[in-house]
């Protein structure tokens, strides 16, 4: 293989304080040579390919705060989901050299994963004719996992009913919204400006949609939804879950995947809760690595649906490891539509 000059790392660097910046993320090159780094009998060495930036990952980012999963270190490299080659592998590996895998792998270009943590990498070769290797951490990934998790258990669909999602372009709400419409459910988004609300109508992600930017969640949604709202997939929090309260019908589902308003810090006061008891609502939140019992079934059907072209991606990729901050940062300004993805060479 080609020897690269250096290895690259985004590191942890500082604890941001409100929004966060590029600059608490410290992208660093060194010289390296993979043929020379040390292997165990049973270790591989991974290229990074892809990498994933999520909303979730603002919330490692809050050192001493408990969360459902553990801050980063400052100073170490950050991790997400990620799509790697293995690079090298020693004599007892269980991977072959060239084989491709998913994993919650760190931000950097190379790295040494040991033998006995090999079995937590996800093989993904061969990997079917026309399906990017970046579904894997998109579509065919968490995010697509968590959309199947939330719709199919928590929000329970009855066909005819109405599904709200609101970050409707996201990573995960666009295939909420497809999921919707392929269970008989008329869907309704919204979305951060008028491009992204044209392209969930023209392709058939939605049914109807809004630009949050022009109209209010208290206005649009009324309108949008005469018969109300049955089940909600909620991506935002704050004035839009405010919103959807008094316009669930009785005994509606509020699938709570996230809450990007709050990511960096603001709070906001949710005052009329009371809904809850009069329509009987359920609120249920989740975090998909709890329903990994799902993993075969989402994936069997999702690898058809998405070869049958049923569910449709939007992929909203960035080129080069040292853009990792920026792609980051970008999620809490609009700047992606569909999956934020890094390509890292």
């Amino acid at each position: 293989m080609t020897t690269p000059a250096v290895r690259k790392r985004a590191l942890f660097h500082a604890v941001p304080q409100g929004q966060v910046r590029t600059s608490d993320i410290e992208v660093t090159s060194e010289p390296y040579d993979p043929n020379a780094e040390p292997l165990g009998a049973g270790d591989v060495l991974l290229q990074l390919l892809y990498v994933s930036v999520d909303p979730y990952i603002r919330g490692r980012m809050n050192v001493g705060r408990a969360s459902y999963i553990a801050a980063f270190e400052l100073g170490k490299p950050m991790s997400s989901h990620c799509v790697a080659r293995v690079a090298r592998a020693g004599p007892a590996a269980s991977l072959p050299v060239g084989a491709l895998v998913v994993g919650r792998l760190q931000w950097a270009s190379f790295q040494v994963w040991p033998a006995d943590q090999v079995p937590l990498l996800q093989r993904i070769d061969p990997v079917p004719e026309g399906v990017p290797l970046s579904y894997y951490i998109g579509v065919l990934g968490m995010p697509g996992q968590t959309a199947y998790v939330g719709i199919t258990e928590i929000g329970r669909p009855k066909q005819g009913e109405t599904l709200y999602v609101s970050a409707a372009s996201g990573a995960v709400g666009l295939v909420a919204c497809q999921l919707g419409k392929l269970l008989g459910l008329r869907v309704v988004g919204s979305a951060g400006s008028a491009a992204k609300v044209e392209h969930l109508v023209s392709s058939g992600a939605v049914d109807a949609a809004f630009d949050y930017h022009q109209e209010s969640p208290a206005s649009a949604l009324p309108r949008l939804c005469p018969n109300g709202i049955d089940i909600y997939f909620e991506n935002v929090g704050g004035e839009t879950l405010e919103a959807v309260l008094p316009l669930m019908n009785n005994f509606g589902r509020i699938i709570a995947c996230g809450m990007i308003s709050g990511y960096n810090g603001e709070s906001y006061g949710i005052k009329n809760l009371f809904h809850v008891v009069t329509k009987r609502l359920t609120i249920k939140g989740f975090i998909v690595s709890d329903h990994l019992e799902k993993k075969p079934e989402f994936y069997e059907k999702f690898t058809r649906w998405v070869g049958e072209g049923k569910i449709k991606y939007v992929e909203h990729i960035v080129e080069g490891f040292e853009n990792i901050p920026s792609a980051f940062v970008g999620l809490f300004t609009g700047d992606n539509f569909g999956k934020a993805v890094v390509k890292v060479e």
